[in-house]
């Protein structure tokens, strides 16, 4: 049956895709036995979530080859669609609804799990919250502009906090001969490097990005992984972070916890992300504004 945009509940994928990747978090932590944790509900929810890129998967596919740069005008400039370069690649509605859905996942949660743990630390501390907004302050002013954005002055604070919460904690590797022994299908604890003294030093739990400054980290600094397997899009998230974290310390003054101090919660699905954070933003020391 062919799908259309009316038969479509847009109010509905949100969810799906929340619940359904909550769910094979969960299947995931069986490794083998994943099977024994299928409830009717994760099926419903796949389904749900294929639909909706089935039907954007459809759109592309519809669309005429001819619909090339060269039919564009010089003065229109180029436009990058994602799912129209697959396209390019490969026909098959299966692969290219793979592909999308996996792009999305990348783009979606980690980046927002990153602002998440980012204004949970900045609420905590008040003295990296204060010079992070002086310092973007006197770079990009006090105003709205986002054209004035650039990106070095939240290098510090983005990395600092990649190290503490990378996006995903363990990973699953077949590894070849090395100078070390593994098995095929250890796990690889990589938020575990983020932690070591011997590395970070003996304040390897404080949360100070003034740490990077002048430092150039390699192997020893995981959030994207690295080698042939890196994260390509590692630039993505940062950038996306960059445009919501600028503007907010431009506006306002301080931000504080909600809820009574306590150690911070995690929320685990196929990302991490802390749990019902709610911080309160402040502007001019006066009217207070809610951001959840």
């Amino acid at each position: 049956m062919s799908l259309t945009k009316g038969d479509l509940d847009w109010n509905s994928f949100g969810p799906a895709f929340d619940a359904a990747t909550a769910d094979l978090a969960t299947r995931s932590r069986l490794f083998r036995l994943f099977w024994l944790y299928n409830p009717r509900s994760f099926k419903k929810n796949c389904q749900d979530v294929h639909r909706f890129a089935d039907y954007y998967v459809k759109m592309a596919l519809s669309k005429p080859d001819s619909a090339d740069k060269g039919t564009k005008g010089k003065s229109e400039p180029d436009k990058y669609v994602f799912l129209q370069e697959l396209v390019q690649q490969t026909r098959d509605p299966v692969e290219l609804r793979s592909q999308l859905l996996n792009i999305l996942l990348a783009g979606r949660d980690t980046t927002a799990g990153l602002l998440g743990w980012t204004f949970n630390l900045l609420a905590r501390h008040p003295r990296v919250f204060n010079i992070l907004r002086q310092n973007v302050v006197n770079d990009f002013g006090d105003g709205h502009d986002l054209g004035l954005i650039s990106f070095e002055a939240l290098k510090h604070s983005t990395a600092g906090r990649l190290r503490g919460t990378p996006p995903s904690l363990v990973e699953v590797d077949q590894m070849g001969p090395r100078r070390f022994s593994s098995r095929k299908g250890s796990l690889s604890i990589t938020a575990s490097m983020h932690h070591r003294p011997d590395i970070w030093g003996p304040d390897v739990e404080e949360f100070k990005p003034e740490r990077w400054i002048g430092r150039k980290p390699g192997w020893e600094f995981l959030p994207f992984n690295g080698g042939p397997r890196i994260c390509l899009g590692q630039q993505f998230p940062l950038t996306e972070a960059g445009y919501v974290i600028v503007p907010l310390l431009r506006t306002f003054d301080a931000v504080e916890m909600m809820e009574p101090d306590t150690s911070p919660r995690h929320q685990y699905s196929l990302t991490t992300a802390p749990a019902r954070l709610s911080v309160r933003f402040h502007k001019n020391l006066g009217s207070k504004n809610l951001v959840n």
